[in-house]
């Protein structure tokens, strides 16, 4: 199943930091915009795994998002199983 969601790159003197309004639990920053779509991912599948498939947040529509002049959206999307109703994401380990 794959899922998208905008995320927020605010650029700030000391790198970019990345949050996902849709998703607050997503947080990460990076230096760069390469490293940065790529830690989004990373977060937004960490975020989602072990989430009921009934509490998926709606993804809001990139209009819908406010930003400001050292703000940039970037439609990050992941792909997660889904198993007895529950999202997991696809390169992560359980460990039990």
């Amino acid at each position: 199943m794959k899922i998208s969601y905008y995320a927020v790159f605010q650029y700030d003197s000391d790198g970019i930091c990345i949050s996902f309004p849709d998703v607050p639990p997503a947080l990460t920053c990076a230096d760069n915009e390469t490293d940065g779509v790529r830690y989004a991912k990373e977060v937004l599948e960490l975020a989602l795994h072990g989430m009921s498939i009934d509490e998926i947040p709606q993804p809001s529509a990139a209009n819908q998002i406010a930003i400001t002049e050292n703000q940039k959206l970037f439609g990050i999307t992941v792909e997660l199983t889904v198993k007895n109703g529950k999202l997991f994401g696809k390169n992560i380990i359980d460990f039990e």
